[in-house]
Order: C-alpha cells, then structure tokens, then sequence
C-alpha cells in the first residue's frame, strides 16, 4: 500500500518537528555544559567509570513539570530520627564541585560528600493519597532507615 501524498507530507512535517527538537536540546545541553563549566560544575552523566545514582522516570518527569530550566539539588546532612536526612531542595544556581546527573532532560546536582553516602540509590518521585515526595530508595550505603524514609543510618 503506496503512502498517500498527504501522508508524505505528514511524515516530513513529523521528521522535521523531531529534528528541530533534537537541535533545540543539543543548544540547551550546551549551554548547560558551558555555564556549568564556568561554575567548576562536573557533569558525570556521561562518565561510565563513576558509580551514580538512578533518577526514575517519574522523578525526571516531576523535575520537568516544576523546574524545566533548573534542577533538583540531592543533600545529606546530619540529623533526623536514624542519623543523617536526605533534603531535597529545588534550584537554579550551581555551585563549585556540583556533580550533575540527567536524564530525559532532568537534572538532579549533588555535592561529593553527599554521594558517598547514597552511591548506587534511586531517587524517585512518589506520590501516595496523604503526599507525594521526591525520595531516595535502594540505598546500598544505608543500614537502616526511618519509617517515613527521610532518614538512614549509614553502614559502618
């Protein structure tokens, strides 16, 4: 069955959408990478020799919808009812030493010393009837954690 003159047509239209949206992401990662680099900013996304962490889809997808052009700041400090608490904080200005990671277009920023404590985790965003939360799940590095999973205590 030969395509229609109308469905040629339609398929390049699509084509053409795709390819601009590919050069309009391209630009954005771009100048991304370059303000990044000015701020002493590293983006590990791409480095396969660094142990990561796991953004989920829904969690990008949340980034997406509250903070397109900014991201998702990941911190462990010190409290909480088992030790260390995870906070979560959205933003726009990076900081010197923030490692980057992505996905879909979202990004979530983390400084060192906080990704020593949660290497190898997923951080998701979950929605349940009394709250929805980003959050941290399958931490490798914590022992155990608080009921409502804000805090861990880290293995020893």
């Amino acid at each position: 069955s030969a395509l229609t003159t109308k469905e040629m047509n339609a398929n390049r239209i699509l084509r053409s959408f795709a390819g601009a949206a590919r050069s309009a992401q391209a630009m954005q990662r771009r100048a991304f990478s370059a303000s990044a680099a000015r701020a002493g900013v590293i983006d590990v996304s791409a480095d396969s020799n660094r142990e990561t962490i796991r953004i989920t889809p829904r969690c990008a997808q949340r980034i997406m919808q509250v903070k397109p052009q900014g991201f998702l700041r990941l911190r462990v400090d010190g409290g909480g009812c088992s030790g260390f608490k995870y906070n979560f904080e959205l933003g726009e200005n990076m900081e010197s030493g923030d490692l980057v990671f992505e996905r879909d277009g979202a990004k979530v920023v983390i400084d060192e010393t906080s990704l020593e404590m949660v290497k190898g985790s997923k951080v998701d965003f979950v929605e349940e009837m009394i709250s929805s939360s980003f959050q941290i799940l399958e931490n490798p590095k914590s022992e155990s954690s608080c009921g409502c999973g804000s805090s861990f205590s880290p293995k020893a």
